[in-house]
């Protein structure tokens, strides 16, 4: 098969075959970067396309097309479920910068396809109380890069980034807070019942939230060279299934996680002002 739909044939396989507690997790697929990277590769290069006002006129968008959203607030709307019957291939989603461009979503980004090399980079995506991914059949490959990821919690016991079936995820770069949220102690990375799971963070920085929960022991979790603050996991130990190389454990130790929320306001001042304005 080579590198082509490898990725897709990894964690299929091991969705298939490992839920009754089988022989993950696959270290010697994500502990190297260089080795993992190569289940992302692009296939397709397609246009650049205005997210911010072209998406409803564009479709069905093209395999390999990046869909730019400028500077400023955007609310996405029904993403991923307009494309029943094929989701594009490589899609980017871009922002010009995470500091400077947020996406709020009205809906979960969802699929009835399988997602192959969906890209979020250098923007801020502001889930709204939602998951980021509620993805519950196809499978998929993800890389999330330069951005910052808030605002999934609603409170829920399985309030989560990441809902997903087979997944093949490399997130860089990328700033995870829970205090943009109104429920910290809710929310965690995954809710992710099946063992093929392949995650790899590279230098992303993690905040009140529980990084371990919601998986299987047999899928496979390495964050490296990475940052961690207050985490929400109960039990506050590293699972067998998961690899910190360069990263150390700073748990919650306070009684109030109201204490640690922030206003998003101090990020994107007037940010649901400016949601509001006409296009």
């Amino acid at each position: 098969r080579g590198v082509r739909g490898a990725v897709f044939w990894i964690v299929e396989l091991f969705n298939g075959l490992l839920d009754d507690g089988g022989a993950g997790p696959l270290f010697e697929v994500v502990d190297s970067a260089k080795t993992f990277d190569q289940f992302f590769q692009r296939e397709h290069g397609g246009p650049t396309l205005d997210g911010a006002n072209g998406l409803g006129q564009a479709e069905p968008v093209a395999d390999g097309s990046t869909l730019f959203f400028p500077a400023g607030v955007h609310s996405v709307q029904d993403f991923g479920s307009r494309w029943r019957s094929h989701y594009p291939r490589d899609l980017t989603i871009k922002g010009a910068g995470r500091d400077v461009t947020m996406i709020v979503l009205s809906s979960d980004l969802s699929a009835y396809d399988t997602v192959r090399n969906l890209t979020l980079e250098n923007c801020t995506v502001h889930a709204n109380g939602r998951y980021l991914f509620d993805v519950r059949k196809p499978s998929m490959s993800v890389t999330i890069r330069s951005c910052r990821l808030l605002g999934w919690t609603t409170g829920a016991g399985a309030s989560c980034l990441f809902g997903t079936e087979a997944l093949a995820l490399r997130v860089i770069d990328t700033e995870i807070t829970g205090v943009y949220n109104r429920y910290p102690r809710s929310g965690k990375l995954f809710d992710v019942r099946t063992n093929g799971l392949l995650a790899r963070f590279e230098g992303c920085s993690f905040e009140a939230l529980g990084m371990f929960e919601g998986t299987y022991g047999g899928a496979t979790l390495v964050f490296a060279n990475c940052q961690t603050t207050d985490i929400m996991d109960r039990n506050k130990s590293i699972p067998d299934h998961a690899r910190l190389p360069g990263t150390s454990m700073n748990w919650y130790k306070g009684t109030d996680t109201n204490e640690l929320k922030r206003d998003l306001n101090d990020l994107f001042p007037r940010w649901e002002e400016e949601l509001r304005r006409p296009r």
